[in-house]
């Protein structure tokens, strides 16, 4: 197995928490989207870092009037077979223990080839630590492959106080040869971020229905999409769930980011978001009728999120830190979050009577791996405080950093509202749960199948490290007496051992008392435990698949 691991899904799960732009808790945010506040000035720490870096014979160091540029050149491997070309040396974090940090650098590729096995490989920027006994691969955002000038990457780390090792910054090029040059690496102390007034003894406060509804389990529905691949849910399709044991979905708003710019209008945004809660409304008697609750979840925020090549209003460093990442356009513009907030408003105002409608999810995974203007945990604060103005009752759903990973709950703090539930995204390790997803790898190096259990991302991943996994969450739960909701988990239905890997977190979710809903139901065939393990057959299963005995098994919990 290469000694660079690393994938974008598993990334998500193991970075660290951080905050970013400060802003008192209890106000709303003031800063205009262009502006650049103050609190975004970072420090400069360390500068000229690949001075440091002890040379491979693949690599060279020269300078230039714009610094020091490190080289990595390797040729196309005769045998057929891809190589590493590793360029690493070691960053001391001791003196930035409570900081957050800002790795940087500029890079330039040319001719450079990857080995298509993996989307993470090619040319790397990876600093490497270990936190709490959990080893995370993040990476900065950069091109694999390919030839191009000279382009910005930066990886953001909060190093906290215990349980955090030095980082070892990873360069050149992993299973891959051409040429690739850094230069311009630094490292920089930014300003703390956005942090909640929670006391230090805070218990999550949680009225006598919310601390003793049900637990509940079910499915996410499919989201309406105008490019047709998720189909509005049916009145036969809640029939079918029920008979199936569920007594909760999570129903999605998702107008699709990828067919629908009508979402970067805010007026128009709304005015889908009305369509939508007109037909959950004419479905609520068949939901009642059935005993299934409803959680009703912004899938999609205005404005959507940021995707490869996206340029957004802001500064020069705005752009810098978010072009290429799936941060929603909200983080930075003032007119979304403006729309966020008054559709959360109409939502409550539009549900608050309704008893089938059991509770609001916010935003759905939040990624902010950048200075932002407006934070993801400030914009669930303010919806929460607007929603409480007027719905006092009903639970509201906060969703973690990293697209509601497991890990940002290791430094997360409750927010102080009453009746907020947590949640938490389970799809680790992701090169088992995403396999063969946007083009990502369906075997091993070796030509064998990726298994669950069995040794995935140099670890051998059983039940027990599933619970690692999860384990900040559970100490969250414990240390602040919090409700603990698994939104999604899954694993793509080709892989082999889903069924048992649904199992594992099935049955450690009931142990742990989470409340938990398949993702998904009757939406994309990839998620479908009603279609085959052949990844070509497009059509249902004419039988019960493992992984939907799995599941009903899950379900039947609600009888007992």
């Amino acid at each position: 197995m290469s000694k660079w691991y690393g994938i974008a899904l598993s990334v998500m799960a193991c970075c660290v928490f951080w905050g970013c732009n400060q802003i008192a808790s209890t106000a709303k945010p003031q800063a205009n989207a262009k502006d650049t506040p103050k609190q975004m000035q970072q420090l400069l720490a360390q500068e000229n870092l690949l001075d440091q870096m002890v040379l491979q014979p693949y690599s060279k160091r020269y300078s230039t009037p714009q610094g020091t540029v490190l080289e990595v050149e390797a040729s196309k491997p005769a045998d057929g077979k891809w190589v590493d070309y590793e360029q690493a040396m070691l960053v001391d974090t001791k003196p930035y223990v409570g900081k957050r940090i800002m790795l940087e650098c500029e890079i330039s590729a040319e001719g450079v080839a990857k080995n298509p096995q993996q989307q993470f490989y090619g040319i790397k920027f990876m600093p490497t630590h270990t936190t709490a006994g959990v080893r995370s691969y993040p990476e900065g955002r950069v091109i694999r492959d390919g030839n191009y000038d000279w382009t910005w990457s930066g990886v953001m780390l909060e190093v906290p106080p215990e349980n955090f090792d030095e980082v070892k910054l990873c360069l050149g090029l992993q299973q891959a040869y051409g040429k690739v040059r850094y230069r311009n690496l630094k490292l920089s102390v930014l300003p703390d971020g956005f942090k909640l007034d929670t006391p230090a003894d805070y218990k999550c406060e949680y009225s006598d229905a919310v601390r003793n509804f049900p637990r509940l389990r079910g499915v996410m529905t499919p989201g309406h999409s105008k490019d047709l691949r998720h189909v509005r849910m049916t009145e036969k399709d809640i029939r079918d769930l029920a008979a199936w044991g569920a007594n909760f979905v999570r129903w999605q708003y998702f107008p699709s980011e990828t067919a629908n710019p009508e979402i970067k209008d805010p007026k128009r945004y709304g005015e889908l978001l009305d369509d939508d809660l007109k037909y959950l409304d004419s479905l609520l008697p068949v939901f009642k009728e059935c005993g299934i609750w409803v959680l009703y979840d912004m899938h999609t925020v205005p404005g959507g999120r940021m995707r490869d090549n996206t340029v957004f209003p802001g500064s020069t460093d705005l752009a810098k830190y978010g072009k290429g990442t799936t941060a929603f356009h909200m983080f930075y513009n003032k007119e979304f979050v403006d729309c966020y907030l008054e559709q959360w408003r109409k939502i409550a105002r539009h549900f608050k009577n309704e008893p089938q409608v059991i509770g609001y999810d916010l935003m759905n995974e939040p990624d902010q791996r950048a200075i932002v203007t407006y934070d993801f945990v400030q914009l669930q604060l303010i919806a929460s405080q607007e929603i409480r103005k007027i719905d006092g009752e009903k639970p509201i759903v906060f969703e973690s950093n990293y697209m509601d990973a497991p890990s940002p709950y290791r430094t997360q703090v409750p927010l102080p509202v009453k009746n907020i539930i947590y949640q938490v995204h389970m799809y680790t390790p992701g090169s088992f749960t995403h396999q063969g997803v946007n083009n990502s790898a369906r075997f091993n190096a070796d030509g064998s199948p990726i298994t669950y259990p069995g040794i995935l991302e140099k670890k051998n991943y059983d039940r027990n490290e599933l619970k690692k996994v999860l384990d900040p969450v559970l100490k969250f739960q414990q240390k602040y007496g919090a409700r603990i909701y698994v939104g999604e988990f899954s694993a793509i239905r080709w892989a082999k051992g889903a069924d048992k890997y649904l199992e594992d977190c099935i049955s450690i979710f009931e142990e742990f008392g989470w409340d938990w809903t398949y993702h998904a139901y009757r939406e994309w065939d990839g998620w479908s435990v009603e279609h085959t393990e052949d990844i070509n057959d497009k059509k249902p299963a004419t039988y019960e698949t493992a992984r939907k005995k799995v599941l009903l098994r899950g379900l039947n919990n609600n009888k007992k």
